[in-house]
Parts: structure tokens; C-alpha cells; sequence
């Protein structure tokens, strides 16, 4: 019964959902609670990410499932980069963001000004895909199969991304570098270069206002099928050699988007390949954050109706090493577990 009821929580929630939250503020004073083994604070805040996408629905899921077995939380929108640093700075206690952010979080590199000591991890959740939707129409014409030949055709782009501060602005930005290429160049050439969200991004390409739509999400992404219902659309690989280069310089992956996974995908489609990451401020209790590691993996399969490809934490690839440390907390579980030594 307790099961279903958290079930049903869930559901209620997200259908609930329907319009963006409040941004969080950083401005917005925080009580400081102590930080010692004994102390846990009053409730917790995780940081999910832009409305319409899939850190969205997880980060409200979380929220329920330790709100229901552990202790009060609340889920709040955001983006992978400012909830690095606002979990640093203790404005917030968990979020998601991405492994790529790890390097820079670590060492102190751009987009970070400092080094992000207050931040430790959770696990790794899924797999994070860098996704160039382009409408067939333009690709056809312009005989786009790769990112690259966006930029060496000759034709206007008017593209559509994320809102600075996300994962998928700064990775969007980083690989064009790699083509030498930015949103300047773009807009000199007579094209455009939007920030938008997911749902708004998808209807802006389903309404033929722009001409590209580039984002990081899981897969299936429900944002694409949902595109695919109106739109003829061609999701572009990323050529080997920008991802090989990206892999040294950010610690990125390849993944592979199967045939089949979309109506547009035909083939086996190499793309940027990364991690969603739950990460939560170094300063939690050990205790809290020990407890809270096992709620989730205890309730994994609530979980998975929501994000199927979700993985285990027993899993290697959840557990797989970046240059974030796993929280002491997490660790002690995931040792008396047997899956770490």
C-alpha cells in the first residue's frame, strides 16, 4: 500500500506540473544549518533542470520519493552549470547536472571562475546524448548529414538552443569552437541563434521558425518523438574526429543512437556522448546522505516508470569515476553493498 501511494504521489505531482516553477534565487537568503554528523537540516532543495525536459519530471521525482521516506524536499528548475555552483555555495542540497562539468568544476576552468570544493557525488543516472534535429526540408537542400556541413554550406542557420547556464549551451558552444565557428559567426551570416527551452524549441521547429534545434537529453527523448508526430525532421552525427577531441579536452564519450530509436533515425547515429549526474553538497551529513542513497536505490523501480534507461547503482556505469569524488556518505553504502571496494 505504502508503495502506491508513493506511486500515486508521483503521478499527481507531475500531472500538476504544468507550467515552469519559480527560478530559484541566489540572492534569496538560505538558512545555514550546522554540519555536523548529528545536525541534519529541516528539508531539502534539489535543483532539476529547464521546463519540458527530463531532468525536469526527475528531479520532482526524487523530490516526492525522499520527501515521502526520508525528509522534507522540494524540486526547483535550473541548469547543469549554475547547479554546480549554487550547490557549492550551499543555496541548494543535491542536483542533477552532467559529468562533463566535472573537469572544470574540479579544477576551476571555464565556465567555473573557482574551484567547486563543495560538491561531491551521488552516481551516474543515464546517459546524456547531444542531439542536432534539423528540419529535412533544410538538410535536403542543403545536403546536411554531419554538424560540420551546417557551417560549411553556405546557407543562413537559423538555430535554437538552451539558455546559458544549461549543459547543453555550454557543450553547443564548446564543440562549435572546435569547428572555429560561434554564434556570432553565424548571426554575421545572416542567421539566427535563439535560446529557448525544450517545448518551446520543438514548437519553434515544428512552426518552421527555425531550422535547427541542438540539446543534450536522454533516449528515447519524448521531445523528438513528439516533433516527429508533425515534423520531417534528420538527427545529425557528430564526426569522430570533434569527438575524439572533445573526449581529451572535457572527458565526453560517444553513444550511439540505434536505428530505429526515432522514425528519423535510420542508421546507427554516432553523436557527443555524456552522464547525467546526481550531485549534492560535500557539507551534508555523512548520515543524511548515507539514508538518502538508500531510499533512492530502494526505490529505484519508481524510478524507472518514469526514466527507463535510468541505471542501477550497483551498476559500473553508475558508479564510473570522474573527477568529482563519490560523498563519504554514498560511499559507505555502496561499500557495505559489495559494489565499490
Amino acid at each position: 500500500m505504502r508503495y502506491l501511494l508513493l506511486i500515486f504521489t508521483i503521478l499527481v505531482l507531475l500531472c500538476a506540473c504544468g507550467g515552469p516553477v519559480n527560478e530559484f534565487k541566489a540572492s534569496v537568503p538560505r538558512k545555514q544549518e550546522a554540519t555536523t554528523p548529528q545536525t541534519w537540516p529541516e528539508d531539502l532543495t534539489i535543483l532539476s533542470g529547464p521546463y519540458g525536459g527530463t531532468w525536469y519530471t526527475l528531479g520532482r521525482t526524487v523530490a516526492v520519493i525522499l520527501k515521502n521516506e526520508l525528509i522534507p524536499t522540494k524540486a526547483v528548475s535550473g541548469g547543469g552549470i549554475d547547479n554546480l555552483i549554487k550547490l557549492h555555495t550551499s543555496e541548494a542540497d543535491l542536483c542533477l547536472s552532467s559529468a562533463v562539468l566535472t573537469r572544470p568544476a574540479a579544477y576551476g576552468e571555464s565556465p567555473f571562475a573557482d574551484s567547486l570544493h563543495n560538491v561531491a557525488r551521488i552516481a551516474n543516472l543515464y546517459n546524456q546524448y547531444f542531439y542536432v534535429v534539423v528540419r529535412e526540408g533544410y538538410a535536403k537542400a542543403n545536403n546536411i548529414q554531419q554538424l560540420g556541413d551546417l557551417f560549411s554550406s553556405g546557407t543562413p542557420v537559423r538555430l535554437a538552443i538552451l539558455k546559458p547556464g544549461t549543459v547543453s549551451e555550454y557543450l553547443t558552444r564548446y564543440a562549435f569552437k572546435l569547428y572555429e565557428i560561434n554564434y556570432r559567426d553565424i548571426r554575421d551570416a545572416g542567421g539566427e541563434v535563439l535560446y529557448t527551452n525544450y517545448t518551446s524549441g520543438a514548437t519553434f521547429l515544428e512552426k518552421n521558425k527555425i531550422d535547427v534545434f541542438i540539446f543534450t537529453l536522454s533516449a528515447p527523448a519524448s521531445v523528438i518523438t513528439s516533433i516527429e508526430k508533425t515534423t520531417a525532421v534528420r538527427i545529425l552525427s557528430v564526426e569522430e574526429n570533434i569527438r575524439l577531441q572533445l573526449s581529451r579536452e572535457l572527458g565526453t564519450t560517444t553513444h550511439i543512437i540505434q536505428a530505429g530509436t526515432y522514425k528519423s533515425v535510420k542508421k546507427d547515429t554516432p553523436v557527443i556522448g555524456d552522464y547525467t549526474i546526481l550531485a549534492v553538497r560535500r557539507n551534508l551529513p555523512e548520515e543524511l546522505v548515507y539514508k538518502l542513497t538508500a531510499v533512492l536505490s530502494q526505490n529505484r523501480m519508481i524510478i524507472q516508470k518514469v526514466l527507463p534507461n535510468y541505471i542501477n547503482f550497483e551498476t559500473e556505469s553508475a558508479l564510473k569515476s570522474s573527477f568529482i569524488s563519490i560523498h563519504p556518505g554514498a560511499k559507505r553504502f555502496y561499500k557495505e553493498k559489495g559494489w565499490i571496494k
